[in-house]
């Protein structure tokens, strides 16, 4: 974020530039790389004009702690005419990149924790930020790390203890107290929402099948199987195989906000998949009465009519699609459309902004 002079250019607005900040590449450093990006990748800027907000607002100094990591990386950039055509190690690097650890994840997380535990300025953490920023631009660069730089800051990083005393504890306090402050406006919300109820639309599969029990002599036995089976998943997503303390033994993460321990976002994301790939794959199958593809609709009914009416975590977490199809058939007729003909549809910005001059 930087305070800056801004000139208004009406040839710019003639030829058609409009929503376009134009930087000047002047000086030691770009206005782009001071607002966090100099790489012309689409970034978006935003321009504040109110002068409640900018007459008070001091810019930071330009001149920052370098550090050189060059030593750290290894550059083989390479051009596609240079890859041989029988070669698909590069080929399949690429594809599978995606489903090894992000570099860029890690080295962006060891350097919050070196934040915190030595400090903003100290020449470790300004090296592990130098390390991400360099990390996230390696796709186009062509830089790799070095294996053994990787695995001797897992080592000094992977195993930090958070009883250290962090030295952000003023960004931190103040970072607590909003989040202490956004509790206590959600309970407030919540209190003035009326009683929570189940939806009559999702509820209605598995009461008419119910209902049709009394006139079909066999449907009862097979919905009483599914029944069953939901009873028993849900279950197990609660206190069972699927539930977090049994997954991952007692909670270590600490949330201030809840003044207790809890779980991770991954751990309850992981937890949440299992369940739903259970769920999914053992849904009964081949009944005499109730179509195969009936039965996920069903299920999910009553599933949802066992759930919190106020958060049904057990059935968001693994009839999702099923809610949402069933809610969205009871607003009126779905209509079907090829996912190309909706991406026609879609008018570029730069189209518009065409259209509009025209239209002028």
């Amino acid at each position: 974020m930087r305070k800056v002079i801004a000139v208004d250019c009406p040839e710019l607005w003639a030829g058609g530039y409009t929503d376009v900040i134009v930087f000047s590449v002047k000086g030691e450093c770009s206005l782009a790389s001071m607002l966090g990006g100099g790489d012309y990748d689409g970034d978006t800027a935003v321009l504040i004009w109110e002068e409640t907000l900018v007459n008070q607002f001091t810019n930071s100094a330009t001149h920052f702690a370098e550090v050189d990591v060059s030593g750290h990386f290894v550059s083989n950039p390479k051009r596609m005419e240079e890859i041989p055509p029988d070669d698909f190690r590069s080929v399949l690097d690429a594809l599978l990149a995606p489903l090894m650890p992000s570099q860029v994840g890690m080295y962006g997380n060891w350097h919050v924790t070196a934040a915190k535990v030595l400090g903003l300025d100290n020449p470790e953490t300004v090296r592990l930020g130098n390390m991400f920023t360099t990390c996230l631009d390696g796709v186009k660069t062509g830089l790799t790390i070095l294996p053994q730089c990787l695995q001797r800051d897992s080592r000094n990083w992977n195993n930090f203890d958070p009883r250290i005393p962090s030295k952000l504890s003023v960004i931190e306090d103040l970072k607590h107290a909003l989040d202490l402050y956004r509790k206590e406006c959600e309970e407030e919300m919540t209190a003035l929402r009326p009683y929570a109820k189940h939806d009559s639309d999702l509820l209605e599969p598995y009461k008419y099948e119910r209902n049709l029990c009394t006139r079909i002599t066999g449907l009862k036995h097979e919905l009483d199987q599914i029944v069953a089976f939901v009873d028993k998943m849900k279950y197990e997503f609660d206190e069972g195989e699927f539930s977090l303390g049994h997954r991952y033994g007692k909670a270590r993460f600490e949330t201030k906000t809840e003044g207790r321990k809890g779980y991770t976002r991954r751990q309850w994301q992981e937890s949440r998949w299992a369940a739903s790939e259970a769920y999914n794959t053992g849904l009964p199958r081949g009944l005499l009465y109730i179509r195969d593809e009936m039965v996920p609709r069903v299920a999910a009914s009553y599933a949802y009519s066992q759930d919190s009416p106020h958060w049904p975590t057990f059935t968001f977490a693994v009839a999702w699609s099923q809610i949402c199809k069933i809610k969205a058939e009871k607003k009126g007729p779905v209509t079907a459309m090829d996912p190309q003909f909706g991406t026609l549809m879609c008018i570029s910005k730069r189209t518009r902004q065409q259209l509009d001059l025209i239209a002028q």
